[in-house]
């Protein structure tokens, strides 16, 4: 009876045991379904992220430079269906490199970051800023290559280069000088500007509107400006003197307006060289005060000559 006892008791408590460790296996799986199941979810939503995000997004073999997945965004921009780009070689797509020359894969760059030209699959080519850095997915050597189009920039650039292009072949035919002033300092002067002040336009740009004024019109202007922001004077027309490089002295009138260069605010300035007009207008007015001391010197003379 005593074997008895002890042999039931060894298998209750292998029962027991066996009852732990398959709690424990249960307990596993239900952990290792749950962390299946993590990760099925967290790639469901990484590829929601990959096929939805605006940029598109090339994953290319590092060592054949292969394309073996495209988001629908590269799709869209290429014109092409997933199944022709898949297979493609990156180059020929996407990067203007030739075999042999990419910047990542053969010279050495840890990260490419450039400007390039997108293959569409009707033939026309697209401006795009393209980023390329190397990646390892589930154990394979990858690049990830991500781009996107800055056609409607590079239309905006080059529009605003022929419009400055305009505006410098506009201003430098006029005899007035033209200037730009931004952020207290001249960010351009046109020739006729060169000519009245004497220094050339790279001077000019390393220079301000108080280098070039003559000393005895600072506070006259700098009071005039007080006046125009308390609201009390309206006119952007001013005439005061320069000192030139060479350390003459020439009268100006200076025109100025508000307005805005490349999203700042700025002041577009006309100065005209009235030294000329300055000077006939002195000697006139020296001439008229000798004709009236004379008048006057005669009148005296005549009546000197009527006294008894």
């Amino acid at each position: 009876m005593e074997d008895q006892s002890k042999t039931k008791q060894v298998l209750i408590q292998e029962l027991d045991s066996l009852r732990q460790r398959i709690a424990e296996l249960e307990q596993s799986e239900l952990e290792h379904r749950q962390a299946e199941g993590a990760s099925r979810d967290n790639e469901t939503k990484l590829q929601a992220i990959f096929n939805t995000v605006g940029t598109g997004i090339l994953i290319i073999d590092r060592d054949t430079q292969i394309i073996i997945e495209a988001n629908q965004t590269a799709i869209e921009m290429t014109g092409l269906p997933k199944e022709r780009i898949i297979g493609k070689i990156c180059h020929s797509l996407v990067c203007s490199a030739q075999a042999g020359k990419c910047p990542v894969k053969d010279l050495g760059q840890s990260v490419d970051h450039s400007e390039r030209k997108l293959i569409h699959a009707d033939g026309h080519l697209k401006d795009i800023l393209e980023t390329v850095y190397p990646i390892t997915i589930k154990g394979r050597d990858c690049y990830i290559e991500s781009f996107i189009d800055i056609t409607d920039r590079k239309r905006a650039e080059e529009a605003l280069r022929e419009s400055e292009e305009k505006f410098r072949v506009l201003a430098d035919s006029t005899p007035t000088a033209v200037m730009l002033y931004q952020d207290d300092r001249w960010v351009y002067a046109n020739r006729a500007a060169e000519t009245i002040c004497g220094y050339s336009e790279k001077e000019l740009l390393a220079m301000n509107f108080w280098d070039i004024l003559h000393p005895d019109f600072k506070p006259l202007i700098q009071e005039r400006g007080r006046k125009r922001q308390r609201g009390e004077e309206t006119t952007n027309r001013y005439e005061f003197k320069i000192i030139m490089k060479d350390g003459a002295e020439k009268w100006v009138d200076l025109s100025g307006a508000s307005t805005m260069l490349r999203g700042r605010p700025a002041g577009i300035i006309s100065v005209l060289d009235i030294t000329d007009r300055v000077l006939i207008q002195e000697e006139r007015e020296k001439l008229q005060s000798r004709l009236i001391q004379a008048q006057k010197m005669e009148a005296i003379g005549t009546l000197a000559r009527h006294c008894p």
